[in-house]
């Protein structure tokens, strides 16, 4: 086989790989700025399967901490709890939305220096061991929708 159909093959083999992935769109991904003295802190994004298998995401990383994890709200015995998932299905041309009082990513045991950035990046990693990065804004806690 000579170089280039050898490179052809890695580059197919590659995209093969990381399907998954490439079928994520993550939009307006939001850090909450920590509040001093706070070692946590939490994000909210939207995240849209435009492939044709559904997908797992099952954990993300970012520099600004030294974990992150996915968590949700559940309503138990009249009583509203957070509980960390381990894996969340995104069915296919489904959007997960990311919200306060709903599906968040909780950034634990911050590290000061990342967390004065503007932006940060956060890898998201899935089931079928795919990685996709996406960068988020750090806006205060006093900066709100309308």
């Amino acid at each position: 086989m000579n170089k280039i159909s050898t490179l052809l093959v890695m580059i197919v083999g590659l995209y093969c790989q990381n399907a998954s992935a490439l079928d994520i769109e993550v939009k307006n991904g939001v850090v909450r700025s920590p509040i001093p003295g706070m070692a946590n802190t939490v994000g909210y994004m939207e995240l849209t399967n435009k492939g044709s298998d559904n997908i797992v995401l099952i954990s993300a990383k970012s520099d600004l901490s030294k974990k992150v994890e996915v968590h949700d709200h559940i309503m138990n015995d009249g009583v509203m709890k957070m509980v960390k998932l381990d894996g969340l299905t995104i069915n296919t041309n489904e959007t997960k939305t990311f919200q306060s009082g709903g599906l968040h990513l909780m950034f634990i045991g911050l590290n000061e220096q990342d967390a004065m950035k503007k932006t940060i990046d956060v890898t998201f990693i899935f089931q079928d061991g795919s990685e996709q990065v996406a960068t988020f804004d750090v806006k205060s806690i006093h900066q709100h929708h309308h």
